[in-house]
């Protein structure tokens, strides 16, 4: 959506936008932290990825130079929260219930990624209209 304020015949406008949309990301991790034992490989390189609505909104200032051509200044928003996990294998201690002492058992774990993101653009475009 968006509302457009034109300054007379002068060619300027400014305007306010606000909408939602979808966000597909993708991302290199570097893990310090597990959520219980670390993998049985030393890994801490991981990747994680995700579609996420994102919610935006923004303003601006254009200026049409001659009817087919127009300047454009904006500043816009968006913000999404993201989540994702990845999964990996570990020797998690476990008390033998016979014996009663402590051994270890591989294990596949899943740790849970997420993530607020707010990102702030700026552009300054030139438009063309046919």
């Amino acid at each position: 959506m968006k509302l457009i304020l034109p300054f007379g015949s002068s060619g300027f406008d400014v305007y306010g936008q606000l909408g939602i949309g979808a966000a597909k990301w993708k991302s290199d991790l570097v893990l310090t932290e597990f959520v219980s034992e670390p993998p049985n490989n030393g890994q801490t390189n991981f990747r994680a990825s995700g579609n996420e609505p994102v919610v935006s909104y923004g303003v601006g200032v254009r200026w049409t130079v001659i009817p087919r051509l127009t300047l454009q200044l904006a500043v816009d928003a968006y913000q999404f929260k993201g989540a994702s996990s990845i999964t990996y294998s570990a020797d998690v201690p476990v008390v033998d219930p016979i014996t009663g002492l402590p051994t270890f058992v591989e294990r596949t774990l899943i740790q849970k990624i997420t993530f607020d993101a707010d990102l702030l653009t700026t552009s300054l475009g030139l438009q063309y209209n046919f």
